[in-house]
Order: C-alpha cells, then structure tokens, then sequence
C-alpha cells in the first residue's frame, strides 16, 4: 500500500512538470535591422511570390501566400523562376539554389525578401517570427 501511495505520489510530481520545448533560436537573439519596406501590392494589384524548381520551394510559396491572403484578403499569384522573367518586382523570392544543409539566410533587396540557402525553411521561418504563423507538420 505504502508503495502504491508512493508511485502515484511521483507519478504526479512528473505529469505536473510542464513539457516545454525550448525554440533552438529564441527570438531575442536574431538579429533584425532597419532596411527597406516591403509592399505586398503595387498598382492596384498584389506583387508575386517568385519560387524555385524544388517542391519545397513550391510548398513554402504556398503557405505564404495562404498567409498573405488570411491577413490581407489580397492574393498573390505563384510565379515559377523560370517564368518570372516579366517579374519586375516581388513580395518573395523563394531561391533557386542548392540548400546548403539546413542553413538558410533571409534578406531584403530590390523591395522583395528573398531567402536562400534552405529557402523553404528561411520561408517557414519567416512566416513565424514576422507574420506570426506557425506551420504544424
């Protein structure tokens, strides 16, 4: 009996123990600067997303143009690269390069955030810790 009362005892303490995981890079400490603006839409009409060749690149376009159009109303059109020749200006440009692992770079240039490297993880990434949208697999 004494045992039985024992293990439940810590069997308690344990499930009271909140199960916190720790986000590997907390957001204190990205570094983030002030740099150029970047509009979602121009002329009346919403900029596109240019993505890669990869699936994944397809993907995270995707999902942030789910975002874009759930925040906005405004739905961005999906360019491929190899079609985004006409493209004078865009909201992202998902890269069309080898990821280097799971290492990815986010950066704004020509009024458009482009990421590189693991571009669909820079884009997941993006869409969390500016747009406030978690993705769940």
């Amino acid at each position: 009996m004494m045992i039985g009362l024992l293990l439940g005892v810590i069997l308690s303490a344990v499930s009271a123990v909140p199960n916190a995981a720790r986000d590997p890079t907390a957001l204190g400490d990205v570094e983030t600067g002030k740099g150029e603006t970047v509009w979602i839409a121009g002329d009346g009409k919403a900029l596109p997303i240019v993505y890669g060749t990869r699936l994944t690149d397809n993907l995270a376009a995707k999902h942030l143009r789910d975002c874009i159009r759930e925040m906005t109303g405004i739905e961005p059109r999906l360019v491929p690269a190899a079609g985004a020749k006409d493209v004078k200006k865009a909201i992202f440009v998902i890269a069309d390069n080898p990821p280097d692992s799971e290492r990815f770079t986010t950066v704004v240039r020509d009024g458009a955030v482009r990421f590189t490297g693991a571009a669909h993880h820079a884009a997941y990434d993006f869409a969390e810790r500016e747009l406030g949208v978690r993705q769940y697999w």
